[in-house]
């Protein structure tokens, strides 16, 4: 018997109970290249997922998504499977042989959220919106929803997921951090302009600390440090790319505080650094004397009835605020009705209108068109400011919290419209960020 075939049929199991749900692993048998076709489908993560680069050696199956590894061995009725990423959380998990599950992750069928009323559909947008997902021009959307006129118009799943089941929000998380940090800059615990050093004393033996690096707290907000950092120029799966040697690293903090300055710093020019992100969650610990998700908890999720939540933590109490973050679909969704009503949430203020006012104006420019983004125009606190053609001729600016794989939030205050996408492209750079802003800006013409 080849080493394939006792892998083939539909495995499932449940997920870690961090983040929930069912795995489901689907091996289809021997492709065209000769390697058995595996289907990853992931609660958490979202499915189908197919993967790249299957072999089978020495009776163990292997295959990749994008930046991440899956790696599956049979011992008799039982199959231990395993991820390893830069991008994802490192996950471990037990599969039997289930029912055929490919229905479920055949198409985008619409999976309606189980409070949805019939009137959400009487938006255009809403109905643009499904349209696309269902026809193909969103692929791999799981969740769509879209706020308007301080409403949620649209609440829809697909692919089988459900509204309570978590999701990773990958770097559209250091938006959420960015909001949190600014409950410890409304308090006055944390002064934008001074060195964020001063805050990090206990990192005393690293080179940001000893040479008295002058970056500020607004610098890392609006990643304009300049640290000698590449993380666009080199994908993630190179080695050398920065983020990944930080991912890589045993203590992800010490790294980022021994990156030297850049030789060519100037203020103000904007270079994607999400060692900077991780750099703020080791602030708020600092000051609060909290882990990262305890302090969410207190100052930012209990205030908006969020009850469901994981938060990357590394086990010496390094929070991954660049990326590490799972919440629902819904109450990701939250965040836009936040920003868009001024930091309010159902009458309480919970962050100041003018931190919302400043994370998602400019506050950072790139010197030129951005390779992974090319509408950016500027950046705000950890938040993308996007133009758009708008249908008069002019342009729409958007505040946008994007993460790979299709995890989307784009909030457009002139018009007082959020829309809120997660997905599941983990195989590359996705054309989601373009496509939802000319949906919602041009929801009749079909671009």
């Amino acid at each position: 018997m080849n080493d394939y075939e006792q892998y083939l049929g539909t495995w499932t199991g449940p997920a870690p109970a961090t983040v929930g749900g069912p795995v489901r692993i689907t091996v289809r048998g021997v492709s065209a290249s000769g390697a058995p076709e595996v289907v990853l489908g992931f609660e958490a993560l979202g499915g189908p997922t197919p993967l790249t680069g299957v072999t089978v050696a020495d009776g163990r199956l292997t295959g990749t998504m994008g930046p991440t590894l899956l790696s599956l061995e049979r011992t008799g009725h039982t199959l231990k499977g395993s991820l390893t990423s830069s991008v994802l959380p490192g996950l471990a998990f037990e599969l039997r042989r289930g029912h055929p599950m490919d229905a479920v992750f055949a198409s985008p069928r619409r999976t309606l959220a189980a409070d949805a009323r019939p009137d959400r559909q009487a938006s255009p947008t809403a109905a643009a919106l499904t349209g696309a997902v269902e026809d193909g021009r969103l692929p791999w959307v799981d969740s769509l929803h879209l706020i308007e006129g301080g409403e949620t118009v649209l609440e829809e799943y697909f692919y089988g997921r459900t509204p309570d089941g978590l999701h990773s929000l990958q770097s559209a998380t250091k938006s959420i951090t960015a909001l949190l940090f600014g409950t410890l800059v409304a308090e006055g615990a944390v002064d934008l302009d001074v060195p964020a050093g001063r805050y990090l004393k206990h990192r005393e033996g690293t080179r940001w600390i000893d040479e008295a690096y002058g970056v500020t707290s607004h610098e890392l907000l609006s990643m304009s440090a300049g640290l000698d950092w590449d993380e666009v120029e080199r994908p993630y799966s190179d080695p050398d790319n920065d983020a990944t040697r930080m991912n890589g690293a045993p203590d992800w903090i010490e790294f980022v505080l021994n990156t030297p300055l850049g030789a060519r710093r100037r203020p103000g020019d904007f270079v994607y650094q999400s060692g900077l992100s991780l750099l703020m969650g080791e602030l708020v610990r600092a000051v609060t004397g909290l882990p990262v998700p305890e302090a969410a908890r207190r100052r930012l999720f209990e205030p908006l009835g969020i009850e469901r939540f994981h938060w990357m933590t590394m086990p010496d109490g390094t929070c991954h605020t660049g990326g590490g973050l799972w919440l629902t679909p819904r109450d990701f969704a939250k965040f836009g009705r936040l920003v868009l009503d001024g930091g309010v949430w159902e009458g309480r203020r919970v962050l100041p209108a003018e931190w919302i006012r400043r994370s998602v104006t400019e506050q950072s420019a790139p010197a030129g068109p951005h390779p992974l983004v090319p509408r950016m125009a500027a950046y705000g606190y950890q938040w993308w400011l996007l133009d758009t053609p708008a249908p008069d001729g002019g342009t729409v600016r958007s505040a946008s919290a994007l993460g790979h794989g299709g995890q989307i939030m784009h909030i457009l205050p002139d018009t007082g419209t959020a829309v809120v996408a997660t997905a599941h492209d983990w195989l590359g750079a996705s054309e989601l960020t373009d496509a939802l802003l000319d949906l919602v800006l041009h929801p009749g013409d079909g671009r």
